[in-house]
């Protein structure tokens, strides 16, 4: 069975769509200010509940659209608030609080992520931050921040702040141990994972156009050459598994958990891999402050710490062709 995983008009429309609204508000050399992302223009957009029933609030996308449209959100390094938001909403719709749902997607209530450790929870981006979802084995919790006593820690990635509270000092809205859902959530940041790994690449291929060295542009020596190759070929992989991850998702076939964990694992390696390659090629100025490559390496770190890793090899490997239901 063949499947066309090119972009429909309906995707192409909310890409552009949101490439504008991206590249008019959210650059990614804003982050050198170190001003947290409003998101109130991205929940305007629809982005909290894009792949959501109208009939529940949402826009009645898909999620394959939801996932193109979080590669986009990665590429440009916004607050990873939204991709809170977007899970959280799922969250409080299982637990039956559509009230909490809609002021999660209209952008009244701000979402943070939690990452567990051994001794406290750290919150990502958490300024103004109403809620915490927390993503602890399998299943996501909503936490509540409100009256929360929370200690600012310095944060390896400057353009997020950093928080931490400890064990038992949040009280809990709700917990979901829903597995498609949690299926979306690695799916979702491998999207976001994946468009770090195209930023760069892409980053790294102009630089290379552009900078000079013996009397030519650094393209043109070989060892450039196949880092970019490298770093081209890393994305590509990780966007047509993410493309067949979320349709397995989508059309609930039985290996969905197999292509997820797939997903996560090609996009966790290109971001991490193209950031670094991204910065190497850049040379001196990759290493500065000045220069926007480093932004990519931590968020990409980052991210990289939102819950475990799915376990790959627990997953068996499909032996039948992708079927619609």
């Amino acid at each position: 069975m063949s499947i066309d995983l090119n972009p429909s008009a309906d995707q192409r429309q909310i890409l552009d769509a949101a490439q504008s609204l991206l590249n008019a508000r959210f650059p990614v050399d804003r982050l050198r200010h170190a001003h947290p992302d409003s998101l109130a223009e991205i929940a305007d957009f629809g982005a909290l509940g894009l792949a959501l029933p109208e009939a529940e609030g949402g826009s009645g996308f898909n999620l394959a659209d939801e996932a193109l449209l979080h590669v986009a959100f990665g590429r440009h390094l916004v607050s990873p608030s939204v991709l809170a938001g977007a899970l959280a909403t799922r969250v409080a719709l299982a637990l039956e609080r559509r009230d909490l749902a809609q002021a999660i997607m209209a952008g009244q209530v701000k979402v943070s992520l939690a990452l567990p450790t051994s001794e406290a929870l750290h919150l990502l981006d958490a300024q103004e931050a109403a809620l915490a979802l927390l993503r602890d084995g399998p299943a996501l919790t909503l936490l509540d921040l409100s009256g929360a006593a929370l200690t600012p820690l310095a944060s390896t990635d400057e353009s997020l702040t950093l928080a931490s509270a400890a064990p038992g000092t949040l009280a809990t809205i709700g917990t979901s141990d829903s597995a498609p859902l949690f299926l979306v959530a690695d799916l979702l940041l491998a999207a976001n994972l994946l468009g770090i790994a195209e930023a760069t690449r892409d980053m790294a291929v102009a630089y290379a156009g552009i900078r000079q060295q013996f009397g030519q542009p650094i393209g043109a020596f070989q060892a450039v050459k196949h880092h970019c190759a490298n770093m081209a070929i890393a994305a590509e992989i990780a966007a047509a598994q993410l493309d067949m991850a979320a349709l397995h998702v989508q059309e609930n076939q039985p290996d969905a958990a197999f292509q997820v964990a797939s997903a996560r694992h090609l996009a966790h390696s290109a971001a991490l891999g193209n950031a670094r390659l991204n910065i190497q090629i850049h040379g001196g100025i990759g290493f500065s402050a000045e220069c926007d490559a480093h932004l990519f390496l931590k968020r990409a770190h980052a991210l990289a710490h939102v819950g475990a890793p799915p376990d790959l090899l627990a997953h068996k490997a499909p032996l039948t062709p992708f079927e619609r239901s």
